[in-house]
């Protein structure tokens, strides 16, 4: 009696088991987060030497999508947001060009580095004068939010400013 209790006990178990592996998963996110890990090895794979891989989208999405997150941040009226794609769309097209002539070569990041540099800082100039002060104000502070601290010089800064105000009411 007791071998056919264990015969069967056995028995379910290598049943439940198999049917265990051959069942459907019922939730499908984590088979979904699986086929998205492999598209994106695929991706990764498929890389060619000029793919920054960051702006995907022509320079018209980058400036549209551009300037509906900077309109909905700053709340920009009809006549700013008209002009701030202008200038998105403009900025785009030199960023693009920039990318193409230095991305052919390693040995230019330097030069592109600083390319980017003047054209994020035409950018700037020009996006100021479209602005209300208190808008530019508000990106500003923004900005400042959003960018991490850098070898923690903005910490410096303010411990040097910190001890010139304390040295001088000694």
């Amino acid at each position: 009696m007791k071998k056919y209790l264990a015969m069967i006990a056995f028995g379910l178990m290598i049943t439940g088991t198999s049917q265990a592996q051959n069942a459907s998963p019922r939730n499908n996110s984590s088979n979904n987060r699986y086929s998205q890990e492999q598209s994106e090895r695929k991706d990764k794979d498929n890389y060619q030497p000029g793919d920054s891989g960051l702006n995907q989208n022509s320079p018209e999405q980058q400036a549209n999508q551009r300037t509906e997150m900077l309109s909905h941040q700053l709340g920009l009226s009809s006549k700013q947001k008209k002009q701030v794609q202008a200038l998105n769309l403009k900025y785009a097209r030199q960023m693009e060009s920039a990318e193409k002539q230095y991305s052919k070569n390693k040995d230019y990041d330097k030069k592109q580095q600083q390319a980017v540099s003047r054209i994020q800082a035409s950018w700037n100039k020009e996006f100021k004068s479209i602005l209300t002060h208190k808008q530019y104000a508000k990106y500003a502070s923004d900005i400042k939010e959003k960018q991490p601290s850098y070898g923690g010089q903005s910490d410096k800064t303010d411990n040097n400013n910190n001890r010139s105000s304390k040295s001088g009411k000694l």
